[in-house]
């Protein structure tokens, strides 16, 4: 073999060889690209956790949320400040999001509803029902509208005001995250410890932290004090602007509003309000049972 055959040979099994190579390496890209996009993408059970320190909480490293249940706020309260924080949010994440999906797929059963509502199966008879003593109101379209939702930001900052950062008796105790008092002997309660007119205040107390969450959205739903941020928040997905319309859910009024504006923008929140819940397994029994309990 002459000297130039073999250098067109030995060119030749390198081009070869760097071809195998870059071939394998964009294999292994693709693969890797379709492992990410399923384990990501795909429908998830919703995963109930019962943790028993802080040790346990979940970290959220990405801007799609597992839904998780938590059933109990840990102990937080001899974390420093901004491990605490990061911490309750880490926990505040799936949980807000869980709770919005349960009522973002109420929403969309009552949408299904108003198109035949002349001629309702037995079932949504039933929970047309339930949703409308729940908010108040059988007028479709309203109910529609209650349950519109609202920025992360605005109730990560209101769950922090109102629990502490989750520190607080009743967050810890009752999985109460804002303080939802309790009027009626029926109510699985706590008592708050202190007294109103000589008679001692109860607050509710909640199976788990979506329930507390539930509850809320129902709350701003339904109370007359919150109709104008109803009617802004279809328009508007602005926090800044919609945090003025929340001055009565608290005693502090202008204060309060001052209270969210600061703890949003001090702790960054609003780079949460793009985050959003992983595909939910709709066949999941754990989902099933939130929707057919809260």
């Amino acid at each position: 073999m002459t000297v130039k055959q073999k250098l067109q040979t030995f060119f030749s099994q390198k081009k070869n060889l760097y071809l195998t190579i870059a071939l394998s390496i964009i294999i292994i890209f693709i693969i890797s690209v379709f492992t990410v996009f399923f384990i990501k993408y795909r429908p998830q059970s919703v995963t109930s956790i019962n943790i028993s320190s802080p040790d346990s909480i979940i970290t959220i490293t990405d801007s799609i949320v597992p839904p998780l249940l938590y059933e109990k706020m840990p102990d937080l309260t001899n974390i420093d400040s901004d491990r605490r924080k990061q911490m309750f949010i880490n926990i505040m994440l799936p949980t807000i999001l869980t709770a919005q999906e349960i009522i973002e797929s109420h929403r969309q059963k009552l949408i299904e509803i108003k198109k035949h509502k002349d001629n309702l199966l037995p079932d949504d008879s039933v929970f047309l029902t339930k949703i409308s003593k729940k908010l108040k109101t059988d007028n479709i379209d309203e109910l529609i509208k209650k349950l519109h939702k609202h920025p992360l930001s605005i109730v990560l900052a209101q769950t922090a005001i109102e629990s502490g950062w989750g520190t607080s008796r009743f967050c810890r105790e009752a999985n109460n995250l804002f303080g939802i008092w309790s009027f009626s002997k029926d109510d699985n309660r706590i008592a708050a410890g202190i007294k109103r007119n000589s008679k001692t205040v109860y607050l509710k107390r909640y199976n788990n932290l979506v329930e507390s969450l539930t509850d809320y959205f129902y709350t701003i739903g339904k109370s007359s004090s919150f109709k104008k941020f109803r009617e802004i928040r279809v328009i508007s997905q602005n926090p800044y602007r919609l945090i003025w319309y929340l001055d009565k859910y608290s005693e502090k009024r202008l204060g309060y509003v001052v209270m969210l504006r600061n703890t949003i923008e001090n702790n960054n929140l609003i780079k949460y309000d793009k985050y959003k819940i992983a595909k939910i397994n709709k066949k999941d029994i754990s989902w099933i049972n939130l929707i057919k309990t809260y």
